[in-house]
């Protein structure tokens, strides 16, 4: 299994490296180790979980590698638009975390 912090990493360095198709390979990794009992299939699925701002650029990697797209696709920029959503959505705030009970001995007390 694949931890969150490394498949960000590899979906950070593919971006960099304006490698589309190994940027979907570690977008979907890391939709695996966010969402291990439903992981979305596709980077449309995925696009759907993270919200607003995810589809263009998402679009943009599989545009980039099932069209035939002229111009070249611009990792830097396409991370600069999904960095903070897969950071936002890579915290443990799901519901399964929002339903968790209080710790027993909480801190500072």
């Amino acid at each position: 299994d694949v931890e969150p912090g490394d498949a960000l990493r590899r979906v950070a360095q593919a971006c960099r490296a304006n490698d589309a198709r190994a940027a979907r390979q570690a977008l979907l990794a890391w939709a695996q180790s966010r969402w291990p009992e439903d992981p979305p299939r596709t980077l449309d699925s995925l696009a759907q979980r993270l919200g607003d701002g995810a589809a263009s650029p998402l679009q943009q990697i599989d545009r980039q590698l099932y069209a035939d797209a002229a111009d070249a696709w611009d990792g830097g920029a396409a991370w600069g638009q999904l960095s903070g959503l897969l950071t936002m959505r890579g915290r443990p705030t799901d519901r399964a975390q929002r339903g968790a009970l209080p710790p027993l001995y909480p801190q500072g007390t």
